[in-house]
């Protein structure tokens, strides 16, 4: 029956826990699962029972996972632990390898998570030491006292000393008379079958006059049971010579017997167990070896006996096992389990897992038992799950490096570097897309790559040149195997390819085929995806540097375009405003009013080239304003005849005060200019946070709405046409975008979206 396997399950989560549990024990019948939903439950259950195994969250209600692992190790150094998060981080990874978690299985989305969960489970189980020899072993080396009989030419006891009872169940009176082969006594062979007269023990030395020793046959006491006899014997002689009588010690070796099956059946256990067993004087002396040796380490087991075990361990881990028999001669009741490492015959070295029991008050062993098994696949997997999160720690820290560059160049010359110094990749390059030669060009490559290759060239086809074209990663544990290999004649033979975005491609190579596993794909994708982001972040920083450049240059257009309108056009604008109005005071004209206008509209449209140019530009500097308080403050400005101004809604919006009266101002201007007579307009905020202008005039027609705010456009004679041009350039200038609708009387309401109001 197999042995079950304990495991201790810690976690907050009562209805997620019970599901684990009852997996488990669905996925194996050996797992019996004990829950506990907090790290001081679990503690406690430690101390009451035994496990094999704990498995534990990381968020538990009263800590995490890994101050909980630290405190199980404290107490239970050797006790296996699983952290079981429920997300993965390569922070928990790193500090749970640091606190020698036994593995670290993240939380799935699925039911193979529980196969993966048992799988971990058994792997981090050690299977029950075997220890070897009964107790007692050396009684089974005595020879129990017996009784001495003699027997007649019949066969019959004609005497049987006081013993007799001891070995055959009877007294003396009643022994003497009775015959060897009595049908009472039921003596068989040891396989179980009857023996004939001619074959007994008696017969044999009777009829050859010769000495018996040790002939083994069972017997049938009185009270059922069935005896085990040794029959040793030899004949009398008369004075002729010929035999009288026969006289016999009967030995009872039924428990012998039963001792000689049971070490049979503890030297087949141990012959086959791939454990192996080891019988060391505190020294460290080798006094006993099982034949498992051989099939683990290669060694015969005569090879070994004499020898001292210290000189087959590294002086890395030799230390642990002295420590180890220290603590066992210290404390005898308490085994100790460690692991270290053993050279094998063939000279190389293994990772062995073994628990030191003190046995020498046991006569048969007299010595300390050691139980040994090979775990390297599992030391190495321990030791790959610490190397894996020290270099996803170290990668982290070139990330931080690649994102700080500042060229791509750079950003290439430190990834290629990272796949080397990091991630062990020693054939890597980097290729950027070259537009002049329509190929990929190489922008950093490893030392091993261009001691391999030489020369690395331009690449325009092949299968990094479709990764590159199609976005997608590309990989291949054997080249033989792929279309349209670039250089058939490559050394290459397994190959990465990881496309950089529109900027390139990172190639890993090999010489060896399957030369990746999962971890170092996952590895590389992370860093190809950490390349582009740092190349993403470089080209938008151009491309903003780009647009800044062109910004300033056309802001210095603008201003030197203001500067025109406002110095070169005014001036003379102004001279024939003066001398036209002396000329109206001299003389009576019918064309001097039409040149008064036209005079005017000129002036108002240079007005209104200015604030366009030098308004509609990027606001620097904000405040809070009271929208009731602007909006009155502009009224005031404008000729608004019998009109009227509503503010519906107490609101305090963050702008440019200065600019935002030009906004308000057109607006109630062109209300005014397009609106009739008797107009009322309402100033609000709308329901989605932003804020709104609307009359109650004849509103702008919907198929108008689009060009309204288009430069030069106009309705009204003698309007200018840039008004809502400068109401649009000033709210895009804030971030906000304006739209034209209808107004809840009918007539045109403008809707600012995106306004920053303050609540506060």
């Amino acid at each position: 029956m197999p042995v079950p396997i304990r495991v201790l399950l810690t976690c907050s989560e009562t209805d997620f826990a019970e599901t684990v549990a009852t997996a488990l024990e669905g996925q194996n019948d050996r797992f019996a699962v004990t829950i506990a939903p907090t790290s001081g439950e679990g503690m406690g259950q430690l101390r009451t029972s035994r496990f094999d195994c704990v498995v534990s969250a990381y968020h538990l209600a009263e800590t995490d996972g890994i101050e909980f692992l630290e405190a199980v190790r404290e107490r239970y150094q050797d006790l296996p632990f699983v952290l079981y998060p429920s997300s993965g981080s390569e922070d928990v990874a790193a500090a749970a390898v640091s606190a020698d978690a036994t593995d670290y299985v993240q939380r799935g989305e699925d039911t193979e998570q529980h196969t993966v969960l048992a799988r971990a489970i058994e792997d981090a189980v050690a299977d029950a030491s075997t220890t070897i020899g009964p107790d007692g072993l050396e009684s089974i080396l005595k020879t129990l006292p017996g009784c001495v009989v003699r027997l007649d030419d019949d066969g019959r006891f004609t005497y049987a000393n006081p013993r007799a009872k001891e070995v055959l169940g009877l007294e003396q009176s009643e022994v003497t008379g009775r015959a060897y082969n009595d049908p009472d006594w039921e003596i068989k062979d040891l396989d179980g079958d009857p023996i004939p007269d001619e074959e007994l023990p008696f017969r044999q030395v009777w009829d050859s006059g010769e000495p018996i020793y040790d002939y083994r046959h069972s017997i049938q006491w009185p009270d059922g049971s069935e005896k085990v006899l040794s029959v040793s014997g030899a004949p009398l002689f008369d004075g002729q010579g010929a035999v009288e009588s026969v006289v016999f010690s009967l030995t009872d070796i039924t428990e012998r017997k039963r001792r000689e099956r049971e070490l049979e059946r503890y030297q087949q256990i141990v012959e086959h167990l791939d454990d192996i067993a080891t019988i060391i004087a505190p020294d460290g002396t080798i006094k006993y070896v099982s034949p498992a040796v051989e099939r683990v380490l290669g060694y015969e087991p005569q090879e070994l006996i004499g020898e001292n075990g210290f000189g087959y361990q590294p002086p890395e881990t030799s230390g642990a096992v002295a420590d180890a028999i220290e603590r066992v001669l210290s404390d005898p009741t308490e085994p100790q389990t460690i692991r270290t490492k053993f050279r094998r015959a063939d000279g190389s070295w293994c990772w062995i897992e073994s628990t030191l029991a003190n046995r020498l008050d046991n006569d048969a062993i007299n010595g300390i038992l050691v139980s040994s098994r090979q775990v390297t696949e599992q030391q190495e997997r321990k030791q790959q799950i610490k190397r894996r999160g020290q270099q996803l720690s170290t990668l982290h820290r070139a990330t931080r490096e690649l994102l700080d560059s500042e060229t791509t160049q750079q950003v290439a010359t430190t990834a290629s570097q990272t796949a080397v110094d990091v991630l062990d990749f020693q054939l890597n390059g980097i290729h950027f897309y070259d537009e002049a030669a329509n190929g990929l060009a190489p922008a950093a490559v490893s030392d091993a790559s261009q001691e391999l290759f030489d020369e690395v060239p331009v690449i325009d086809e092949g299968i990094a040149w479709q990764s590159f074209q199609s976005g997608k990663a590309k990989i291949h544990n054997n080249i033989d195997e792929a279309d349209e290999v670039y250089n058939t004649e490559t050394p290459v033979r397994s190959e990465m390819h990881l496309p950089l975005a529109d900027h390139g491609v990172f190639i890993i190579s090999s010489t060896e085929t399957n030369a990746f596993e999962e971890t170092d794909i996952e590895f590389a994708r992370l860093l190809a995806a950490n390349t582009e982001a740092a190349l993403e972040r470089i080209s938008k920083q151009q491309q903003l540097q780009i647009r800044e450049t062109e910004l300033e240059q056309q802001n210095e257009r603008l201003e030197e375009f203001a500067s025109i309108v406002s110095h070169d056009l005014r001036n003379p604008l102004n001279v024939a405003q003066a001398r036209t109005e002396a000329l109206v005071q001299e003389t009576d004209s019918e064309h001097l009013p039409p040149i008064e206008q036209a005079l005017d509209r000129m002036e108002n449209i240079i007005s209104d080239t200015l604030t366009l140019a030098r308004q509609g530009s990027v606001v620097a500097e904000t405040e809070r304003i009271q929208l009731a308080e602007l909006v009155r403050e502009c009224w005031q400005t404008v000729s608004t005849d019998e009109a009227r101004i509503e503010v519906a809604d107490a609101v305090t919006i963050v702008g440019d005060r200065s600019r935002l009266r030009h906004v308000f101002e057109n607006l109630f201007r062109n209300t005014m200019e397009h609106g009739g007579t008797g107009l009322t307009v309402r100033v609000g905020r709308t329901a989605d946070d932003g804020i709104y202008v609307e009359d109650t005039g004849p509103g702008i027609p919907e198929a108008e709405r689009d060009v309204v705010f288009e430069p030069g456009h106009t309705s009204a004679s003698d309007g200018t046409g840039f008004g809502l041009t400068i109401v649009k350039r000033i709210a895009e200038a804030h971030g906000w975008e304006v739209a034209v609708v209808d107004g809840a009387d009918g007539g045109a309401r403008f809707e600012f979206i995106g306004v920053e109001i303050d609540d506060g």
